[in-house]
């Protein structure tokens, strides 16, 4: 006699899979993925962090590839508006400053790399860490305004 909950076909596992990857591409809620999948959220994060279901995501994000170094040069930017702003200025930072954490989390995506936002543990850099990508930023920046 089997134990446990019955094995479901592997055809629905695909289809649960692909509406998952869908889900987090899109940056939706896991409570949301899980309803349209019709599987718990506890199912979503486990199938969400499946190789398989990281490989279908790393598939579909490649034609963007280029795309998303792109932003990556806007976001440093943006990182950079952020920290020199003040607080009567117009701009809206806090929310550019998330557009860069879902850029930061497209990019995870489109590396193969599990997203760990459901988990509360997003990746914290040190401060010496960040400076060190800001003065590549400024560097890089000064370097193109010397050529001609």
């Amino acid at each position: 006699m089997a134990r446990g909950r019955p094995k479901k076909p592997e055809k629905e596992k695909g289809k649960r899979r692909a509406i998952v990857a869908a889900g987090k591409m899109s940056g939706r809620s896991i409570k949301y993925i899980a309803k349209d999948a019709g599987i718990s959220e506890r199912e979503a994060y486990r199938v969400a962090a499946e190789p398989e279901t990281r490989l279908i995501i790393q598939t579909m994000m490649e034609p963007y590839r280029k795309q998303l170094e792109r932003l990556a040069e806007r976001a440093i930017a943006a990182v950079d508006v952020a920290l020199q702003a003040n607080k009567d200025d117009v701009a809206d930072h806090p929310t550019r400053l998330r557009a860069i954490g879902r850029f930061k989390q497209l990019a995870e995506m489109a590396a193969g790399q599990r997203s760990e936002d459901h988990a509360g543990g997003e990746q914290i850099i040190t401060w010496e860490q960040f400076v060190v990508l800001y003065r590549k930023r400024n560097e890089g920046a000064a370097a193109q305004e010397l050529q001609p």
